[in-house]
Parts: structure tokens; C-alpha cells; sequence
């Protein structure tokens, strides 16, 4: 009865719009029908920082949707590393129409490993761990990442897109290559399979225009370390140039090519005539955006400064 409540308050309150605590409509049906402790509701840190103001976390959570998957090592985060005052309800649909309608397909896991904010010596990677997957199947692994990251695989022994699990041969990454080591335990040898991601580069993106046309379809840009970001090290012993003209800068913590490093642009792209949008690989840091030198769009068109008003830019001078 309190699952078909608490089922109906939170499809009533998405369908009004409401931003209402829908824990008091909860509680009042509780207190109507005489339940003392409701199976569905789980409250942790209730007595933390008594008489002190601090934030409290509701949550009604259909416990079989990709959203709760999506929220629960979070609210595991606010339960233990900031230990926050948490009401979790457990609100399950009371029925699902068929097969087609089954809200989850998958198996997800969000990856926010409370260990990375410890100080500690030994440095934690986030990791996302599967149990219990059902055998006699084909996985696929794929990354649901912000939209600006580029993540790519940095160590996998199997094909990703076609992990195969069998009763015969077990599910791991030895008995996919064959070679399985003497020192690995059983469950290893048949169970185990892992792979390693890694953040590659963040994309900087954005718009290119005239200012009295469209979009310059097929201007060059690049995108170069900051000049002032490129410093020569204070513990600078000697400086040698070489014939080219290359400045190379000597020191305890090793040797800088102060040239090449200013020189060079890290990446570069084309504005595409669709909205004039362009995207750039880079890294965390400070950046210098140009069009490429010696490029036909660099004789044609020129970078200017604008204010951006009511969501429109205004650029001052020509083209």
C-alpha cells in the first residue's frame, strides 16, 4: 500500500510540475493507516549535527529504473564521505504492462569510488565493478561520459562490443586469450575480465561567424599553449640554440625546446558550415585559440572582441 502511495505521489507531482516535499504526503498517509515502519523508507545520519543547520537529502527513487542506478553512488557519497542527514523511499511501480515496458535492459554503474577523496599514499583509479552477470550471453561495455570528454580504452585483452560469457569456458579475459597464468586463482581464470579507461582529452568547442555573412565554411583554427603559460625554469643552468634557431633550455629537472613548445599548436580544426561550429582537442590549462598562420583565412578574416547581450553577440569594427 505505501509502495502504490508513494507510486502515485511521485507520477502526480512530475505530472504537475510541483516542487512540493512529497515526504509529508507520505508520512500523512502512514499516520492515517497506522504503519509504524514503513519497508520502503530508510533514513541514515538523522542525529549528525544536531542543532546545527545543515542540508538534509530526500529521495523517492524507483529502485528498477536506469535513474536509480544512475543516483545511488551518489546518495552513497552523501551518506558516508559528507555525512549528511538521508531519507531514501523506495517508490516501485505496482505493475509493468509487458515485457516491452520493462524499465531496465542493461546493467549500469556509475563510478564515484568514495576511496579517490581520501588522503591516502596510495592512489585509488574510480572503478566500477559486475557480479553475477548471467552466463550464456553477449555483453557490450559502452561509456555514458559528458559530452566533452574523450574517453578512450587504454588496456583490454577482449573485443568490448562482443563480450562472451559461456558455462564452458567462464567469462574472463585468460580463458578468452587462452593463457591463463599458474599464479591466478580459479574464479580469475573463469570470472575475471578487465578494462581500463582512460580521460584523453577534453573537447573545447564553440561558433565561428562573420559579421556581416554566415559562417567562414572551412577556416582554419588552432589551438596553441598560452604564451605566458610557457615559462623557463627557475633552475635554468644553461641555454644552447641550435642552427634552425631552436632555443633549448638545460636544467636540474630536465630540458625544455622553448620553441617547438611555442611554436606548435596542439590541435586544429575546420568551421563547418552547419552554425559555424568548430570543436578542438584539449587539456585542462590556458589556451590560445587563432586562425592558422599562413592560411588563406588568416589573409581573409581577423579575430574581434564582442559582448554578448540578450543571448545575441555584438562585435565592434569590420570583418
Amino acid at each position: 500500500v505505501i509502495s502504490r502511495a508513494a507510486s502515485f505521489l511521485c507520477s502526480a507531482q512530475v505530472e504537475s510540475g510541483s516542487r512540493s516535499n512529497p515526504i509529508d504526503k507520505i508520512l500523512s498517509i502512514e499516520k492515517e493507516m497506522g504503519v509504524d515502519e514503513n519497508p520502503l523508507r530508510f533514513t541514515w545520519n538523522g542525529d549528525c549535527g544536531s542543532g546545527q543547520l545543515r542540508t538534509s537529502v530526500l529521495a523517492v527513487v524507483d529502485p528498477i529504473t536506469e535513474s536509480a542506478q544512475r543516483l545511488s553512488p551518489l546518495l552513497q557519497v552523501l551518506r558516508d564521505e559528507l555525512q549528511l542527514p538521508l531519507t531514501v523511499i523506495l517508490s516501485p511501480p505496482t505493475e509493468i504492462e509487458s515485457d516491452s515496458k520493462i524499465p531496465t535492459s542493461s546493467y549500469y554503474r556509475f563510478v564515484a569510488d568514495s576511496n579517490v577523496y581520501q588522503d591516502s599514499e596510495e592512489q585509488h583509479s574510480p572503478m566500477a565493478h559486475f557480479s553475477n552477470l548471467p552466463e550464456e550471453h553477449v555483453f557490450t561495455i559502452r561509456m555514458d561520459v559528458p559530452e566533452p570528454w574523450d574517453i578512450q580504452q587504454t588496456k583490454a585483452v577482449q573485443d568490448t562490443d562482443n563480450l562472451r560469457c559461456s558455462l564452458q569456458s567462464g567469462c574472463s579475459d585468460a580463458s578468452a586469450s587462452g593463457n591463463a597464468p599458474a599464479d591466478l586463482e580459479m574464479w580469475e581464470q573463469r570470472h575475471l575480465t578487465t578494462v581500463e579507461y582512460g580521460l584523453e582529452h577534453l573537447l573545447f568547442a564553440g561558433q565561428c561567424y562573420e559579421t556581416n555573412a554566415g559562417p567562414p565554411n572551412g577556416l582554419q583554427l588552432t589551438l596553441s599553449k598560452h604564451q605566458d603559460a610557457v615559462q623557463t625554469p627557475s633552475d635554468a643552468q644553461s641555454a644552447e640554440v641550435g642552427a634552425n634557431g631552436e632555443v633549448t633550455v638545460s636544467s636540474d629537472s630536465g630540458s625544455l625546446n622553448l620553441s617547438s613548445t611555442t611554436a606548435s599548436h596542439y590541435s586544429d580544426t575546420l568551421v563547418m558550415k552547419t552554425v559555424g561550429y568548430w570543436q578542438l582537442r584539449a587539456n585542462p590549462g590556458v589556451w590560445d585559440l587563432n586562425i592558422l598562420k599562413g592560411s588563406r583565412g588568416a589573409e581573409m578574416f581577423d579575430m574581434m572582441d564582442g559582448k554578448i547581450k540578450g543571448g545575441v553577440v555584438k562585435v565592434d569594427g569590420k570583418n
